[in-house]
């Protein structure tokens, strides 16, 4: 039994902006039950999304209007709706895609809605006075476009079986209702059905544009690169590729030898001219130094 509460309670802890909503419109659900019904049916009027209301304060009635219920309603299958899709599609999207989605259904219906209201009005297709202020509020077009989604959490033929389904209970609806709330809602699935592979092409696009945007800013030369060493002037010539380096010079294999002066280097003899003997004389002279000094 504590197994079953513990799971039960994360799995609907993972939906919170569901159960926030829901708590949110069974209040101002019972806020009306409790109303005069003249007072109750004045605050609907005035925040449903009917032409006069779009023309003079559309934000304010496309925000309010997802937050009332005719007081009329049955609360017990907006409970089911929301503990069973509403949760579903959170706790699969997240919360900021579920948020976006809903608004997505909620605004981009209403306002398709309104625009073919508009249009027949102005081509006297319908009584202007009929729906100029006729009472529209609620969170279906919202909850239509998240359940159009939720198709694609689901793989083969049950994806084709629920969305099929969806399709088929909605045309049914608009065929036999024919009024723009039924359009709404076809219209609010149809945007379901396209918003989720819309998002993944605008996603993979972005990320290709980022990819090849690092590509070519690691190809560029950084700005703040320091520019490479010179080489000094004094520096040996690097020898060819193949050919061997040249081994450096020893300073008295180049320097000259002090004692040149433009005379024959000495090599331990001297010369002829500066002892006035010959070679002959000059190596025995050599040899009796040594004996002696021996």
């Amino acid at each position: 039994m504590r197994t079953a509460l513990r799971l039960i309670k994360e799995y609907f802890a993972a939906a919170p902006a569901s159960l926030v909503y829901l708590f949110t419109i069974l209040v101002t659900w019972w806020t009306l039950r409790g109303a005069d019904e003249k007072i109750s049916h004045r605050v609907i009027v005035d925040a449903s999304t009917n032409l006069h209301n779009m023309r003079k304060e559309p934000l304010q009635v496309l925000v309010a209007s997802a937050f009332w219920m005719d007081q009329g309603s049955n609360p017990i299958p907006v409970i089911i709706e929301f503990l069973v899709i509403m949760v579903a599609a959170e706790r699969w999207l997240g919360t900021l895609r579920w948020i976006a989605t809903f608004a997505l259904g909620h605004i981009g219906a209403t306002l398709i809605t309104v625009t073919g209201i508009a249009y027949a009005v102005s081509h006297h297709y319908i009584d202007a006075r009929s729906l100029i202020h006729t009472s529209d509020v609620g969170y279906s077009y919202g909850f239509m476009a998240l359940t159009a989604m939720l198709t694609y959490r689901f793989r083969g033929l049950f994806r084709f079986a629920w969305a099929a389904g969806l399709i088929v209970i909605l045309a049914i609806a608009a065929w036999r209702g024919q009024t723009f709330t039924d359009y709404g809602h076809l219209t609010a699935a149809a945007l379901g059905f396209v918003a989720y592979p819309a998002a993944h092409l605008v996603a993979k696009g972005w990320r290709r544009t980022r990819f090849s945007r690092r590509r070519s800013a690691a190809a560029r030369p950084r700005a703040d690169a320091p520019p490479p060493a010179a080489a000094p002037r004094d520096a040996a010539p690097q020898p060819a590729p193949g050919e061997p380096a040249e081994m450096p010079r020893r300073p008295q294999d180049s320097a000259p030898p002090d004692d040149l002066d433009g005379r024959t280097p000495r090599t331990g003899y001297l010369t002829q001219a500066e002892t006035g003997q010959s070679d002959d004389q000059q190596t025995t002279t050599a040899a009796t130094r040594a004996a002696a000094s021996g």
